[in-house]
């Protein structure tokens, strides 16, 4: 199939709002296939990658600055690389654009029962278990970059460029994002804490959960964890999902 027209002019066959993202990033629908188009918005772009960077000293430094093409080509790389696996599918990229495949579904953010959020970080942790044996990491794993479609979850939003120099920290720092990052969206201590028993539990990488105690033990102090996590500052719940993590 031809995408040639659908390059052109995207927004001519947008059957959709803007989705919550930095980028431009909205459902279209050409030739009677649905897909997902995501185009830079250059200055929002950047402004927030600076701030993401900013926000990252205070946990675990590993994020850097990038311009917005070059996060764009990091995440089509990603998505060729995983073809589909714990992704959403790789259609195509002409430099300045990425179609992908449209997956119809709920985001994190938009679930309310505790049934349903415990349902979506089984699949997401599952997902993200078997994006780390492809040897991809996420690095922002951030758990409002999922979404629970067709029995499966998917994580979005690869475009992050982080030091990847150690791949084993980089995949611990992963589950240690997914675990707070839980807190962040539901503000819910026992989402978090469950989060912290799955990631124990279910992920089979021994090596990458050995780090994992070390890892949150170098996590900053009560301010830094509530600018990056909204964490409690009281420190409670952080040393209840260290104590989680060490199993």
């Amino acid at each position: 199939m031809s995408l040639e027209k659908l390059l052109y002019h995207p927004e001519k066959y947008r059957c959709g709002q803007n989705y919550r993202a930095t980028n431009l990033v909205y459902p279209v629908e050409f030739e009677g296939q649905q897909y997902v188009v995501k185009q830079v918005r250059p200055l929002r772009s950047l402004l927030a990658n600076a701030y993401y960077v900013l926000q990252d000293q205070f946990l675990f430094g590993t994020r850097q600055f990038a311009s917005p093409l070059v996060r764009l080509e990091i995440e089509v790389k990603k998505l060729r690389h995983l073809n589909g696996i714990g992704v959403p599918r790789f259609i195509y990229y002409d430099g300045k654009t990425v179609i992908r495949e449209y997956l119809p579904g709920i985001s994190f953010r938009q679930l309310t029962s505790d049934q349903q959020r415990q349902q979506t970080l089984e699949g997401a942790l599952t997902s993200l278990g078997q994006i780390h044996e492809q040897g991809i990491v996420i690095g922002d794993a951030h758990v409002k970059n999922t979404i629970a479609s067709q029995q499966r979850v998917c994580w979005l939003d690869l475009e992050g460029l982080f030091d990847e120099s150690d791949l084993v920290k980089c995949k611990a720092i992963d589950l240690i994002k997914f675990v707070y990052s839980t807190y962040t969206i539901t503000r819910d201590c026992w989402a978090a804490l469950s989060a912290a028993e799955l990631v124990v539990k279910q992920y089979s990488n021994a090596e990458v959960k050995q780090r994992l105690p070390a890892l949150a033990s170098q996590l900053p102090g009560s301010l830094g964890l509530w600018f990056s996590t909204r964490l409690p500052r009281n420190g409670k719940l952080h040393q209840e999902l260290w104590r989680a993590l060490r199993g």
